[in-house]
């Protein structure tokens, strides 16, 4: 095996058993079992997987990544510190991953990017920022922070919230709405609620937000018990975030019941005067026989 110990090997650092299969046209499983007989007596150097490396090189690539990742303030692509130093991609990887292990490198590798522990931090408390302040936050957001689950990550951090279409709300962003809704129905008013929805809110979002907030729960009522289902308020409510009581509508109806009684009344009459207006002509047609014309002289 002294093609192991030839300076392109120490030159290059690394080899591939399948380069080696082809150059001595040997068999690859062939090639490993000699090769492991042998290292560090005749061949100084480590076999992993399908890549035989000294010692001097896999320091080397440990050295290059350690240096890239720790100074590393957003995520970098494992590829693009192997295309840069010209490394091969699977060294700088297993470098990589060697490196989290031992924490000497502070963050997480997935699909080939690494992501620093520092600007996880920071975009986490972006959207955590945005989300006490507004009581809400969209999705789009937390995956622009970094965060691919935007679902599992919001709802991890904020066990409380909801999430709606496009965005994650707190519960503080119903109460109100809840409120005014539980008023319109005291009075047996209605309610603009369009004022109160979050300029960000996709009509579907404001949609789910008023269905929430039309809910009434049976557990604040004595003697309910917490696990009782939710019931809806007697509203109907609309997209445009306009909710009508139903003691407001049945109010509406009965105003307006004389008013179309007589309306409904003045088109029947109107109807059968047309009728019976039309019969008439009908039997005068009927009734009208054309004289016959007067034969002209010859």
């Amino acid at each position: 095996m002294g093609l192991c110990r030839v300076n392109v090997f120490q030159e290059k650092g690394q080899l591939t058993i399948a380069e080696l299969s082809q150059k001595y046209s040997l068999p690859a499983e062939f090639l490993r079992q000699e090769i492991h007989a042998r290292l560090g007596t005749v061949i100084h150097g480590e076999l992993k997987n399908q890549y035989l490396t000294t010692a001097h090189f896999s320091r080397r690539v440990e050295s290059i990544v350690r240096g890239v990742l720790t100074a590393a303030c957003r995520p970098v692509a494992v590829s693009a510190i192997a295309t840069e130093f010209n490394l091969p991609n699977d060294s700088v990887t297993n470098a990589a991953v060697q490196l989290i292990r031992l924490a000497q490198l502070q963050g997480r590798l997935q699909s080939g990017i690494f992501t620093p522990a520092r600007f996880s931090t920071g975009q986490s408390d972006k959207v955590t920022s945005f989300y006490k302040a507004n009581a809400f936050v969209p999705f789009s957001l937390a995956k622009d922070c970094g965060f691919s689950d935007a679902h599992g990550f919001l709802q991890k951090e904020f066990p409380e919230g909801i999430p709606l279409a496009t965005v994650y709300v707190h519960p503080q962003l119903v109460a109100p709405l809840h409120a005014n809704l539980q008023e319109a129905v005291a009075a047996s008013s209605w309610a603009d609620l369009s004022s109160l929805f979050p300029a960000a809110l996709t009509p579907e979002d404001a949609h789910l937000l008023l269905l929430l907030a039309a809910e009434e729960s049976a557990s604040g009522r004595k003697g309910a018990s917490p696990s009782t289902c939710k019931k809806p308020l007697p509203l109907v409510t609309f997209d445009d975030g306009v909710a009508l009581s139903h003691g407001f509508l049945d109010i509406f109806c009965q105003a307006v019941a004389p008013f179309l009684a007589k309306k409904a009344a003045a088109e029947a009459e109107k109807s059968t005067a047309g009728a019976a207006a039309k019969h008439t002509e009908v039997r005068l047609l009927c009734r009208y026989t054309p004289r016959p014309r007067a034969a002209k002289a010859a």
